[in-house]
């Protein structure tokens, strides 16, 4: 069990559990991102990029997520969902995925208690975030430096982010 921090004067976690996420958890999963990206995206991007988005998040695409030895899948739980990240080991490093926390759940320390998790994998971890001035500050409060902005397009879609990474300390 960790414990939440009380950030910004929030009402403490008082007990979270960070967890690997089983295949039985897509379901939840896919409901749980669906509810957040359509609150979180559409403050950032147009009706068109939130539901490509959301298209991409069906509960067997999770499963699939979950099950890929390659991938990290976990969730952080108080009760119920209330945090999960999603990333993929490649080019000897982490891309991170997805990082999500639910809205009445902000600012408690669950972000940060997942993505520290993550960082004691010791590896490069890279994000593609979108431009959102909170993500951004999160990400930079973390440790990750601003790479420069860059376009994905997918499915004939223009996405604008913001190219992050994190450099674990060397140990001597």
């Amino acid at each position: 069990m960790i414990r939440g921090d009380n950030l910004k004067g929030n009402p403490p976690i008082l007990a979270m559990k960070i967890r690997t996420a089983l295949p039985g958890d897509a379901q939840t999963i896919s409901a749980f991102i669906q509810e957040i990206w359509r609150s979180i995206l559409s403050e950032a991007y147009d009706e068109n990029v939130v539901n490509l988005f959301l298209s991409f998040n069906t509960p067997e695409r999770i499963k699939h997520s979950i099950l890929h030895p390659q991938r990290i899948c976990w969730v952080a739980e108080s009760e119920e969902m209330i945090g999960f990240l999603e990333a993929r080991i490649r080019d000897g490093g982490i891309e991170l995925g997805r990082l999500m926390v639910r809205r009445d759940m902000r600012r408690r320390g669950i972000g940060r208690a997942l993505m520290e998790e993550l960082k004691k994998m010791n590896m490069p971890i890279f994000v593609d975030a979108a431009k959102h001035r909170d993500t951004v500050a999160f990400y930079k409060a973390m440790g990750f430096e601003e790479r420069g902005e860059k376009t994905l397009t997918i499915n004939n879609i223009n996405v604008n982010v913001i190219e992050m990474r994190y450099e674990p300390r060397r140990r001597s």
